[in-house]
């Protein structure tokens, strides 16, 4: 059985399996590009091309006595203010909380870096 598609001709064995056709994989790079990395075919199976763009090393190298400064706005639920409880004085990393806060802190522990938290003052903008 084949019939058209809109990327071509669809072809079906006996059996209903499609055939004759082409998977690629790719993987999206830093600048949200998407670059082909391999190809599955039904003849073939998985066959991994070469990337045209540089990857990344799976274990980069972090300076570990660096803190690095990660600033950023306060939004809901990601980064809010905690308020301090009577008694209580919150300095550093300890004044945040929320969803990229949290996230923040496992990829430190998980790269055995230091990280600061900073924020911006929302300007309303009309």
């Amino acid at each position: 059985v084949e019939i058209e598609g809109l990327t071509g001709d669809i072809r079906f064995n006996e059996e209903g399996r499609r055939q004759n056709y082409t998977l690629h994989v790719v993987e999206m790079t830093v600048n949200s590009a998407m670059v082909k990395v391999a190809e599955w075919t039904d003849e073939i199976g998985f066959t991994p091309v070469a990337a045209k763009y540089i990857r990344l090393k799976p274990q980069a190298v972090f300076e570990r006595n660096k803190t690095y400064v990660v600033t950023t706005i306060v939004e809901e639920p990601y980064i809010m203010v905690r308020k301090d409880e009577p008694g209580e004085y919150l300095v550093g990393n300890e004044r945040f909380e929320g969803y990229c806060k949290d996230l923040a802190d496992l990829i430190s522990k998980k790269l055995s870096i230091n990280c600061k938290f900073t924020y911006l003052h929302q300007i309303n903008m009309l």
